[in-house]
């Protein structure tokens, strides 16, 4: 009888293992979208799928291949090419229904591949990340924040040639982070106006001054954000400041205590500022709103 129960419950496990290993799989279509509707969008081309519907609920990320940068779901276009990462758990129906992943629109010239990290190896000038049977090498060419990424994270990359050992390996031309944005560093190497982001010195022609006031220190906006990378537009009227980059946007209005990071609220101590024309933060709104890392070095 024992015999029989343990014979019983190996021969579940066996049978329930590819099941769960199959769900947890990404499957990919590459070709023309040719409907797209409220949630939802068809693709049809060749991968795993030849022709399946995508619903768009919950967590998508979308990405531009020509600018290789975030965007959202209003670039979708019918008759458009893309490339659809999805989750293998799909519907019965003609054609299947599978959760998306990740859409990549419009066509290109390189090889794409979708990772969601689970092993990490530092091989010094790049490192090898992991997902299913593939890795992924990605150096400080491809990404220049390499060694930030963490198991868990979600890789978008870019090859045009892989290793040919096993597990695939690919030699990522381009990458990017999906889940989250890798904070920059903004240093401040002394109060007489000197600010580096990332090792190289702002510009002399860009507000570079930095302020002290009543014990708070005070850095300039513009230079540092468009160091950055952020698009900043200024709003005379209700004297307040827009920054976007990619999918990112962050609200701030002179002598209001309240910012704005998409549709978050976050509250600090101390206020926007103009001096002598110019706008001024305070250090806590790079470290709390926009997520930078500033470092103060007397």
């Amino acid at each position: 009888m024992w015999k029989k129960l343990l014979l019983i419950c190996c021969f579940m496990v066996v049978a329930m293992s590819p099941v769960s290993a199959e769900n947890s799989r990404v499957l990919n279509t590459n070709g023309t979208i040719v409907t797209a509707g409220e949630n939802k969008l068809v693709v049809q081309g060749t991968g795993n799928i030849s022709n399946v519907e995508l619903t768009l609920l919950g967590k998508v990320y979308f990405v531009d291949n020509a600018t290789m940068q975030k965007v959202d779901s209003s670039k979708i276009k019918v008759g458009e090419y893309a490339y659809a990462f999805y989750g293998a758990d799909m519907t019965k129906s003609i054609p299947p229904q599978a959760k998306a992943i990740l859409l990549v629109l419009g066509q290109g010239d390189s090889s794409l591949e979708y990772m969601r990290v689970s092993k990490i190896e530092d091989n010094g000038d790049f490192v090898k990340v992991y997902y299913d049977n593939k890795s992924m090498n990605i150096s400080e060419k491809a990404m220049k924040n390499y060694k930030s990424i963490r198991p868990g994270d979600e890789v978008l990359g870019w090859y045009n040639l892989t290793t040919g050992s096993f597990p695939t390996a690919f030699n990522a031309s381009y990458a990017i982070l999906l889940n989250r944005d890798i904070a920059e560093t903004v240093v401040v190497t002394d109060m007489s106006g000197t600010i580096l982001v990332n090792n190289k010195e702002l510009v002399k022609n860009q507000p570079t001054k930095i302020y002290n006031i009543n014990g708070v220190v005070y850095l300039p906006l513009r230079g540092i954000t468009d160091a950055l990378g952020y698009k900043l537009t200024w709003n005379a009227f209700t004297k307040s400041i827009d920054l976007q980059k990619e999918s990112t946007k962050v609200t701030l209005q002179i002598g209001n205590k309240g910012y704005w990071k998409n549709t978050e609220r976050i509250v600090l101590e101390n206020v926007p500022r103009i001096v002598d024309g110019k706008t001024f933060v305070p250090l806590e709104f790079f470290n709390n709103v926009m997520d930078e890392k500033v470092n103060i070095k007397e």
